[in-house]
């Protein structure tokens, strides 16, 4: 839906499950909940809603048959829903199983990632409407601990390729469609500085330049040094394209708690799907500490460590609404209030708004919401009212 006559907001449905029996039984699942949700929000059955698609690898070939294209259109438009962006990050497998480190392949050194994205983009410009800029999130490049992985020329050549096949869908189809880099810890890009880097050396095309810009996710900034909101001004400054924004936050330990017990409550935040890199800051925000996962965080050797630190911060994507937690946890959303305002007084920086709180199946029993769509529809709430607060 449009927030303002130029920005649109939708919510990133990588929080449910693919379907066992395809893509297009996931989708006819997930309209019913989205239509209800809709309906919460006091907006009627006939308003334009957007939603955040997500498409593996899997899912794009079933799409690629013209018969299930034509079907999902059909049902976006019979419901009165419709997309301007796909998360293309996750290849394979984003659900119900072990995924840790392998989210990140293949990267952006292979061709599999080439390929794959440039059929997302297919796909999306078969479902964009006229006059709607589009984004493609994919991952930041490469998983820095994979060691043959970073291969920075093969890296900027396959990114190069697929600003060209941006480039002729624009000219054959009119649509535009960015591709949005999401820089994320322990990945060869984390910080803006790093990506703004990489571009000035390696995509210095006209339509690299263009069509190849970031996801800008605020979760995963609260897990660096800086100011919040520092990190989207530096690409505003490169004149890097802001392809998309990805509202969440981060889980955070509260300072002054008792080490140990804080220790243990994080344990329970640990699970066998994704990755959680932490970061430990002292008083000045800087990172004393980094850790691959909360599993790597061991109560004896690192309790140490937390004493002497000001706070953690972990890459959980939590409900948004959420602010203190429990006695050692709250959420970490200084990127996230700040970043609303940035969009609020300059809507120009980004037309693609998502939120994205992918981990409802992983949250603690005990913290998590009755249902997704009440966490879901919470969360839309959410950001409406913070929007609406931010215009008076």
């Amino acid at each position: 839906m449009k927030i303002n006559p130029t920005t649109h907001l939708c919510y990133s449905l990588n929080l449910f499950p693919r379907n066992k029996e395809g893509y297009i039984n996931t989708v006819k699942a997930i309209l019913p909940k989205m239509c209800e949700i809709r309906r919460n929000l006091n907006l009627t059955d006939d308003t334009p809603f957007a939603l955040g698609l997500w498409l593996d690898a899997e899912s794009v070939e079933e799409l690629q048959q013209s018969a299930n294209l034509a079907q999902l259109k059909s049902l976006l438009a019979d419901n009165n829903f419709y997309s301007f962006t796909i998360n293309a990050f996750p290849y394979g497998k984003f659900h119900n199983g072990p995924i840790k480190e392998n989210v990140y392949l293949p990267d952006w050194s292979s061709n599999l990632r080439l390929d794959f994205t440039c059929r997302v983009a297919d796909i999306l410009a078969e479902l964009l409407p006229d006059n709607t800029v589009g984004s493609i999130s994919t991952v930041p490049g490469a998983y820095k601990f994979h060691q043959n992985s970073a291969k920075l020329a093969d890296i900027a050549k396959n990114l190069n390729q697929v600003a060209e096949h941006l480039a002729q869908i624009k000219t054959k189809l009119g649509k535009i469609i960015t591709l949005g880099v999401e820089m994320e810890p322990d990945c060869i890009w984390e910080t803006p500085q790093e990506f703004c880097e990489f571009r000035k050396q390696y995509l210095r095309t006209a339509n690299s330049r263009k069509f190849i810009g970031v996801c800008y996710d605020t979760c995963h900034q609260e897990l660096l040094e800086g100011t919040p909101g520092s990190g989207l001004q530096c690409l505003l400054n490169a004149r890097v394209p802001i392809a998309k924004i990805q509202l969440s936050t981060a889980l955070c330990g509260k300072s002054n708690t008792d080490a140990t017990s804080l220790l243990k409550e994080l344990a329970n935040f640990a699970d066998l799907v994704y990755l959680h890199q932490t970061r430990f800051f002292n008083s000045k925000q800087k990172i004393v500490a980094a850790y691959k996962d909360i599993s790597d965080i061991e109560n004896n050797s690192d309790l140490q460590t937390l004493k002497q630190a000001q706070s953690l911060v972990i890459h959980f994507h939590m409900p948004i609404f959420y602010k203190s937690i429990s006695a050692n946890f709250a959420t970490a959303a200084t990127e996230l209030n700040k970043v609303i305002k940035l969009i609020i007084n300059n809507p120009e920086i980004c037309s693609n708004i998502e939120i994205e709180t992918y981990t409802y199946n992983v949250l603690p029993e005990k913290i998590k919401p009755v249902t997704i769509e009440k966490m879901i529809l919470k969360e839309y709430r959410y950001i409406m009212n913070n929007y609406h607060n931010g215009n008076n």
